[in-house]
């Protein structure tokens, strides 16, 4: 694999504890949303944030809104969101899992706006 970069946005910390793992595991830069170095220079990009009432964050949004389009095109990309709350009954779970599909649908559409084709893999609810 070339080189890779995990970025994110977090409010309590947990996207950054999740972001952090996943650049530990991939052996990736691991930057804020802050930060976000020129994009050409890697093979793998990935983006995360946090829900709130069913959508990605505003400033996940912002920042996914302001990336370089030439930048990421043709890129391998990959999304991850993080969201919070206390074990729920099974109808509500499936809200839940509901709600996530939708952020990630969302996530996608902004890529694809720039240009990144999106490869939507099926995923059961232990992907989630």
């Amino acid at each position: 694999m070339g080189k890779a970069i995990v970025i994110y946005n977090t409010r309590s910390g947990n996207t950054k504890k999740v972001a952090t793992k996943i650049a530990e595991g991939l052996g990736a830069e691991l930057v804020s949303y802050k930060e976000i170095p020129d994009l050409k220079k890697y093979d793998l990009m990935v983006f995360g944030t946090w829900l709130i009432m069913s959508t990605i964050s505003p400033a996940g949004k912002k920042f996914m809104k302001k990336l370089d389009s030439a930048a990421i095109k043709g890129k391998n990309v990959a999304l991850f969101i993080t969201a919070g709350g206390p074990e729920l009954p099974m109808k509500k779970k499936v809200t839940e899992i509901l709600q996530k599909d939708i952020a990630f649908t969302r996530m996608e559409e902004i890529l694809e706006a720039k240009g990144q084709r999106s490869s939507k893999n099926d995923c059961d609810s232990s992907c989630l």
